[in-house]
Order: structure tokens, then sequence, then C-alpha cells
């Protein structure tokens, strides 16, 4: 009985530790993109799935309009929205099954708007994968980031 109490404590504390971390991980993503405040148009070129998370991926953008003409932070931050040059943009994108080559996209900071042949399909808001202290997705997505 005692045992069972112990465990079941544990299990309880371990789980409110992980709300308070994603909690801050959250408000900590928030203002990153809004320091970024990146708005851009454009055309998804080419998506590439991550091994690390089923809805985890690259969106490879040619981009029609953008407030931000050149963004690399790969050497300075861990985690990333992506990077954009020469009127392209690799974006870290977490609903990679829901886009498809030949979509448009209109990102707004860090909300964003699909489009498949002129119709609105999705709007959400793009999030980080999450913090790791055992693996980071930022290792495959540097190697799939061509730009």
């Amino acid at each position: 009985m005692k045992r069972s109490f112990v465990v079941i404590s544990i299990m309880i504390s371990i789980f409110v530790v992980s709300i308070i971390i994603d909690s801050n991980e959250y408000k900590e993503d928030n203002k990153y993109y809004k320091e970024v405040n990146l708005k851009l148009k454009g055309k998804i070129t080419e998506v590439k799935p991550l091994t690390y998370e089923q809805n985890l991926g690259i969106i490879v953008i040619e981009i029609t309009e953008s407030n931000i003409q050149n963004y690399d932070e790969r050497k300075s931050l861990k985690r990333y929205l992506g990077v954009i040059k020469n009127n392209k943009a690799n974006l870290v994108f977490n609903s990679i099954s829901s886009v498809k080559k030949g979509d448009s996209i209109v990102l707004n900071i860090q909300n964003y708007k699909l489009y498949r042949n002129g119709k609105l399909i999705e709007e959400n808001v793009i999030r980080m994968p999450p913090k790791s202290f055992i693996f980071t997705p930022f290792k495959e997505i540097n190697t799939l980031i061509d730009l």
C-alpha cells in the first residue's frame, strides 16, 4: 500500500514538472517568434519529413513576399525557426502531414494559413520542436536545410 502511494506520488510529481517545463518553453517560443517577427507569403516547393517525429519536418518555400530577406541563426541558437536566403525559406514545420508541394502559405509571425488550389485548408500556429535532454531533432534538421 505504501509503495503504491510512493509510486503514484512520483508519477504525479513528474507530470506536474513536465507541465511547468512545457509552459515555460511555450512562453519562450512565443517571445522568440515575436522578436523575429517573420511575415511571408510563398509557394511550398518541397516537403521534408523528419524521422524524429511523425508530424515534424522542413518545408521549402519559394518566397513571393517577406519582411525578412536573410535569416540564419543555426550557429547561435540550438532551436530556431529555419533559414531564409535568396528568396527561399527552409522552415521547421510542426504539421508536415497537412502540407503538399504546390500549396501556398501565408505566415504572420507564428500563425499560418495554408492554401491548396486557392482554398484555405488549414489555419494554425507554428510550434518549435520540444526541447529534449536526450534527443534533439535539430541535428537532423540541420542536415535537411540546404540554404
